[in-house]
Protein backbone atom coordinates (compact mmCIF):
# COMPACT_ATOMS: atom_id res chain seq x y z
CA UNK A 1 0.00 0.00 0.00
CA UNK A 2 1.48 3.34 -1.04
CA UNK A 3 0.27 6.91 -1.06
CA UNK A 4 -0.44 8.60 -4.36
CA UNK A 5 0.60 12.06 -5.47
CA UNK A 6 -3.07 13.11 -5.31
CA UNK A 7 -3.48 11.96 -1.70
CA UNK A 8 -0.23 13.67 -0.76
CA UNK A 9 -1.23 16.86 -2.58
CA UNK A 10 -4.58 17.01 -0.77
CA UNK A 11 -3.00 16.16 2.58
CA UNK A 12 -0.28 18.79 2.07
CA UNK A 13 -2.86 21.44 1.22
CA UNK A 14 -4.99 20.65 4.28
CA UNK A 15 -1.93 20.28 6.57
CA UNK A 16 -0.98 23.85 5.72
CA UNK A 17 -3.96 25.09 7.79
CA UNK A 18 -2.71 23.93 11.23
CA UNK A 19 0.84 24.79 10.17
CA UNK A 20 -0.15 28.38 9.48
CA UNK A 21 -2.07 28.61 12.76
CA UNK A 22 0.97 27.37 14.68
CA UNK A 23 3.26 29.74 12.78
CA UNK A 24 1.01 32.73 13.47
CA UNK A 25 0.50 31.87 17.15
CA UNK A 26 4.19 31.50 17.86
CA UNK A 27 5.41 34.42 15.77
CA UNK A 28 2.75 36.89 16.84
CA UNK A 29 2.95 35.78 20.48
CA UNK A 30 6.71 36.21 20.69
CA UNK A 31 7.55 38.88 18.14
CA UNK A 32 4.37 40.97 18.33
CA UNK A 33 1.20 41.28 16.33
CA UNK A 34 2.83 43.24 13.51
CA UNK A 35 5.68 40.79 12.89
CA UNK A 36 5.48 39.29 9.40
CA UNK A 37 4.99 35.56 9.08
CA UNK A 38 7.66 33.55 7.26
CA UNK A 39 5.16 32.90 4.45
CA UNK A 40 4.82 36.66 4.00
CA UNK A 41 8.57 37.17 3.93
CA UNK A 42 9.03 34.33 1.44
CA UNK A 43 6.17 35.52 -0.77
CA UNK A 44 7.46 39.10 -0.74
CA UNK A 45 10.97 37.88 -1.58
CA UNK A 46 9.77 35.65 -4.42
CA UNK A 47 7.65 38.45 -5.86
CA UNK A 48 10.64 40.79 -5.71
CA UNK A 49 12.87 38.21 -7.46
CA UNK A 50 10.23 37.79 -10.16
CA UNK A 51 10.13 41.59 -10.48
CA UNK A 52 6.37 41.69 -9.93
CA UNK A 53 6.24 43.03 -6.36
CA UNK A 54 6.17 46.69 -7.45
CA UNK A 55 3.29 45.94 -9.83
CA UNK A 56 1.05 44.55 -7.08
CA UNK A 57 -1.25 46.26 -4.64
CA UNK A 58 -1.05 45.15 -1.00
CA UNK A 59 -4.14 43.02 -1.55
CA UNK A 60 -2.47 41.40 -4.57
CA UNK A 61 0.66 40.73 -2.51
CA UNK A 62 -1.37 39.21 0.32
CA UNK A 63 -3.20 36.98 -2.16
CA UNK A 64 0.08 36.00 -3.81
CA UNK A 65 1.57 35.11 -0.40
CA UNK A 66 -1.40 32.93 0.59
CA UNK A 67 -1.62 31.16 -2.77
CA UNK A 68 2.11 30.48 -2.91
CA UNK A 69 2.14 29.28 0.73
CA UNK A 70 -0.74 26.84 0.32
CA UNK A 71 0.44 25.89 -3.17
CA UNK A 72 3.89 25.00 -1.85
CA UNK A 73 2.31 22.94 0.94
CA UNK A 74 0.20 21.07 -1.62
CA UNK A 75 3.06 20.46 -4.07
CA UNK A 76 5.47 19.26 -1.39
CA UNK A 77 2.67 17.09 -0.01
CA UNK A 78 2.38 15.57 -3.49
CA UNK A 79 6.09 14.78 -3.41
CA UNK A 80 5.59 13.16 0.00
CA UNK A 81 2.81 11.06 -1.53
CA UNK A 82 5.27 9.73 -4.09
CA UNK A 83 8.07 8.84 -1.69
CA UNK A 84 6.42 8.04 1.67
CA UNK A 85 5.53 4.44 1.00
CA UNK A 86 2.91 2.78 3.18
CA UNK A 87 1.05 5.59 5.00
CA UNK A 88 -0.18 3.23 7.72
CA UNK A 89 3.35 2.66 9.04
CA UNK A 90 4.96 5.38 11.16
CA UNK A 91 2.83 8.06 9.50
CA UNK A 92 3.47 10.80 12.06
CA UNK A 93 7.21 10.14 12.32
CA UNK A 94 7.63 10.01 8.54
CA UNK A 95 5.57 13.15 8.13
CA UNK A 96 7.57 15.06 10.75
CA UNK A 97 10.83 13.92 9.16
CA UNK A 98 9.60 15.11 5.78
CA UNK A 99 8.43 18.41 7.27
CA UNK A 100 11.88 19.00 8.73
CA UNK A 101 13.47 18.11 5.37
CA UNK A 102 11.22 20.69 3.68
CA UNK A 103 12.22 23.30 6.29
CA UNK A 104 15.94 22.56 5.94
CA UNK A 105 15.86 22.49 2.15
CA UNK A 106 13.92 25.74 2.01
CA UNK A 107 15.17 27.84 4.92
CA UNK A 108 18.75 26.58 5.16
CA UNK A 109 19.33 25.92 1.47
CA UNK A 110 17.22 27.42 -1.29
CA UNK A 111 15.87 30.65 0.24
CA UNK A 112 19.26 31.94 1.48
CA UNK A 113 20.94 30.82 -1.76
CA UNK A 114 18.41 32.86 -3.76
CA UNK A 115 18.87 35.79 -1.34
CA UNK A 116 15.20 35.67 -0.38
CA UNK A 117 15.85 35.10 3.33
CA UNK A 118 18.89 35.25 5.57
CA UNK A 119 20.74 32.18 6.83
CA UNK A 120 19.03 30.74 9.95
CA UNK A 121 22.02 31.56 12.15
CA UNK A 122 21.48 35.24 11.28
CA UNK A 123 17.84 35.18 12.39
CA UNK A 124 16.39 35.61 15.91
CA UNK A 125 15.69 32.40 17.82
CA UNK A 126 11.93 33.04 17.96
CA UNK A 127 11.80 33.21 14.17
CA UNK A 128 13.62 29.90 13.75
CA UNK A 129 11.42 28.35 16.46
CA UNK A 130 8.22 29.39 14.67
CA UNK A 131 9.51 28.00 11.37
CA UNK A 132 10.68 24.68 12.82
CA UNK A 133 7.63 24.07 15.03
CA UNK A 134 5.24 24.96 12.21
CA UNK A 135 6.99 22.48 9.90
CA UNK A 136 6.75 19.79 12.60
CA UNK A 137 3.01 20.53 12.84
CA UNK A 138 2.69 20.42 9.03
CA UNK A 139 4.61 17.15 8.82
CA UNK A 140 2.59 15.47 11.58
CA UNK A 141 -0.67 16.59 9.96
CA UNK A 142 0.61 15.48 6.54
CA UNK A 143 1.39 12.00 7.86
CA UNK A 144 -1.95 11.64 9.61
CA UNK A 145 -3.92 12.99 6.67
CA UNK A 146 -2.25 10.75 4.08
CA UNK A 147 -3.01 7.80 6.33
CA UNK A 148 -6.64 8.89 6.69
CA UNK A 149 -7.05 9.51 2.96
CA UNK A 150 -5.55 6.11 2.11
CA UNK A 151 -7.84 4.32 4.57
CA UNK A 152 -10.93 5.93 2.98
CA UNK A 153 -9.97 5.03 -0.57
CA UNK A 154 -11.30 1.68 -1.88
CA UNK A 155 -8.43 -0.72 -2.41
CA UNK A 156 -7.77 -2.11 -5.88
CA UNK A 157 -7.88 -5.89 -6.16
Amino acid sequence: MTTSITEGFCAGLIATVPMTAAMASIRKGVAGKDAPLPMEEVGDGVAAKLEIKDKMTQDDQDTFNWISHFGFGAVTGGIYGLIAGDPTKHSVAKGIGFGMAVWATSYVGVLPALDIMREPEDEPDHKIASEVVSHVVWGAALGLLTKALKSRKPQEH
